[in-house]
């Protein structure tokens, strides 16, 4: 399995995404980030947070992403047109 920085291209494949959400989340505790650095692209996006509602079925689960790149706008704020790469964290209910 490559790692988030062998990851070059901005589309990843599912296998690829499945596989980096299953084995964060077996090793993720509290609030912390499950996903780090991850290349921002829509359907990356979509495909995080589609393999995170697979792994938990019924469960009651809130997917939060936080976006990472420049902060033009303003020093204290990333917002999703800026972003280069994105964090997920993901809270159980």
């Amino acid at each position: 399995m490559k790692t988030l920085a062998q990851l070059n291209e901005k589309q990843m494949n599912n296998y690829e995404i499945r596989d980096m959400i299953f084995n964060a989340l077996k090793k993720s505790t509290g609030y912390r980030a499950i996903l780090k650095a991850i290349p921002f692209s829509e359907e990356n996006l979509i495909q995080v947070r589609k393999q995170i509602r697979k792994f938990f079925k019924n469960e009651k689960v809130t997917v939060r992403t936080r976006w990472r790149g420049v902060r033009s706008h303003h020093p204290d704020h990333n917002i999703k047109k800026e972003a280069i790469k994105f964090d997920v964290y993901v809270y159980t209910h």
